[in-house]
């Protein structure tokens, strides 16, 4: 910013070997637009003013720059004609340096033509150049027309018959017909150069006439190719939409195929899982086949398992039935204790008896009775007696039944005391 404030406030600006090129003029037209510029010097750098026309268009319109370098730079003919629209207006310029560049015939046409409309110009520098003598008569041609040049070198140009041209210029650049009382350019043009200009133009005029009707005949070829491809993209629209159509059914038939496809590898599933059990059996009876020993001792392995499984529950029903049997041993010796004993009270009531009455028939007879209830006691003891044969519920049922068709031994001694206290009464009543 500061570099910039600088530029702007100087009057004469030198850019010597600054590497500028076309990219770097938009700052350079900042500058001029900005301050009050009379002499520029660019020289030594890469400017083309090909691909850039900011700084052409400022030159055409700034009334303050005097004196431009360029010397030593990369203008070519392109250069030059955008160069030469900026001179036919600009109304200041006074020195311009465009020696040692790459100008051919071309830009220095296009410059020689500047000449005729420019009247500030008084040097113009295009050595070392690649201008040849084409370029130096159209340059002494236009000069003759010009009121304000002074000097115009075209010196070492390779190309060119310097001396012969230069000698050209020179005396074009000091008759006397050039100015005019006021010393200004002269209002009208030679006819001859307004002519070759008017030429010119209607050449260019017939060239641009025919590009335009080739260029209608073209558009006409456009517009008929153009409602060929609306017919056509017509036609491929409605064929489209029926296609269209067409994939909405097959998206629907295909829907349904998948759904029954999906169906049918549900069952493909389902039938590979049957076959690979169908081939573990297979392996299982070819290894049986193939080894039938095997198929034995697993079939004997299985057999001994169940024997095992056999022998654990006889096992088990034994000591079930040891248990019972021990139950059933001491039930009944718990009966025979209880007999024995109820036995016992009996005799014992009966010896009692029998003491009391002293007379030895009484004692007799009673003996015969308690003869009796023991005969009688003793079938149904063996009755009572254990079968191990038999299921414990059928031996309960049977013994039960015998017990209830039989007197109890109670029963007898009590018939028995009943008998004794009988006589005895009658006895009584008999004394």
């Amino acid at each position: 910013m500061d570099e910039f404030d600088s530029l702007v406030k100087q009057s004469k600006i030198t850019l010597i070997g600054k590497e500028l090129t076309d990219s770097s003029l938009p700052d350079i037209v900042k500058v001029l637009q900005k301050g009050n510029v009379e002499e520029l010097n660019m020289m030594m750098n890469q400017i083309t003013l090909e691909d850039d026309t900011t700084f052409t268009n400022e030159l055409a319109s700034n009334t303050t720059l005097k004196v431009l370098s360029l010397l030593n730079n990369q203008i070519s003919n392109v250069g030059a004609k955008n160069l030469s629209k900026a001179l036919t207006k600009n109304t200041t310029l006074e020195c311009l340096i465009l020696r040692g560049n790459r100008i051919g015939d071309e830009g220095a046409v296009d410059i020689a033509t500047s000449f005729l409309f420019n009247d500030t110009l008084k040097v113009v520098l295009l050595g070392e150049n690649n201008i040849t003598n084409v370029g130096g008569e159209k340059l002494a041609e236009t000069i003759a027309h010009n009121s304000s040049l002074n000097q115009v070198l075209v010196d070492s140009n390779p190309s060119m018959n310097v001396d012969i041209m230069q000698l050209k210029i020179n005396n074009t650049l000091s008759m006397p017909s050039r100015k005019n009382s006021k010393g200004g350019s002269t209002d009208v043009l030679p006819k001859d150069v307004v002519m070759k200009q008017l030429s010119s133009k209607d050449d260019i005029i017939a060239t641009k006439d025919t590009q335009l009707h080739s260029a209608q005949v073209e558009i006409v070829k456009l517009k008929a190719q153009l409602q060929s491809k609306d017919n056509q993209c017509n036609i491929h629209i409605a064929e489209l939409n029926k296609t269209q159509e067409e994939l909405i059914t097959k998206n629907a038939n295909i829907y349904k195929l998948n759904a029954t496809i999906n169906s049918l590898n549900a069952d493909l599933v389902c039938k590979d899982q049957l076959l690979t059990c169908k081939d573990t059996e297979i392996d299982l009876l070819k290894r049986t086949i193939d080894n039938p020993l095997e198929l034995l001792c697993a079939y004997i392995s299985n057999k001994d398992d169940e024997i095992r499984e056999l022998n654990d529950k006889v096992a088990l029903f034994e000591k079930e039935m040891a248990v019972l049997a021990a139950n059933k041993e001491a039930s009944a010796a718990a009966a025979v204790a209880k007999e024995e004993v109820e036995e016992e009270e009996m005799r014992e009531e009966a010896e009692e008896i029998i003491d009391e009455r002293k007379d030895d028939e009484d004692k007799e007879v009673i003996k015969a009775a308690l003869e009796a209830a023991t005969a009688s006691l003793d079938p149904m003891m063996d009755s009572l007696s254990i079968d191990s044969s038999i299921d414990e519920p059928e031996m309960e049922k049977t013994t039960v039944a015998k017990m209830n068709g039989m007197k109890s031994p109670i029963g007898i001694v009590k018939d028995v005391h009943s008998i004794v206290e009988v006589e005895a009464r009658d006895e009584v009543e008999t004394n």
